[in-house]
């Protein structure tokens, strides 16, 4: 039958592009795990906060304020002095002055506390580490990838059937 084999080839299609779709899913997360796994492997540092501010941004709409939290802090690292600006890897702007404000309390000027140093480029530190979040849901791509290549082998193993006693086939 013509209609059957039309059925069984859309859903060879669809199962590979849901399995293919979980694989970019799967490749994504995959490498903010690995992104946020990095800093872990830096050496830790003690350091003394120097500086530390709120900077008001404004973007390309008037009245969209953005907030940044400017920061300093010295570390020694081989016999050099360094400062850092990062609390992690991908600072950024947000709407939230209060969120920033509560980071302050933690990095007062005069606070010791630790950063981690990539022992590559010592220029490169952060005082914390990212969430390694996006490794432990690596599972639901997953089943989007396992579903799809079952349902693509299904529909395969459907079509390269014998034909039935009579002769005809399913």
């Amino acid at each position: 039958m013509r209609a059957g084999k039309a059925g069984r080839l859309y859903l060879m299609g669809l199962g590979m592009l849901l399995a293919a779709l979980g694989m970019v899913f799967i490749i994504a997360l995959w490498k903010g795990y690995e992104k946020a796994s990095e800093t872990r492997r830096w050496r830790a540092t003690p350091c003394e906060i120097v500086a530390a501010w709120i900077q008001e941004a404004q973007f390309s709409e008037p009245g969209d304020r953005r907030y940044l939290l400017e920061l300093r802090y010295r570390y020694e690292f081989a016999g050099h002095t360094y400062v850092g600006r990062r609390v992690t890897r991908r600072d950024g702007a947000t709407r939230s002055r209060p969120k920033l404000e509560r980071l302050l309390t933690f990095y007062r000027p005069g606070t010791q506390t630790q950063c981690f140093v990539d022992p590559a480029d010592p220029d490169s530190a952060v005082l914390r580490h990212e969430s390694r979040a996006p490794g432990y849901t690596l599972w639901f791509p997953l089943l989007f990838v396992v579903s799809g290549a079952t349902m693509a082998a299904a529909a395969a193993r459907r079509s390269g059937r014998t034909r039935d006693r009579d002769g005809s086939s399913r």
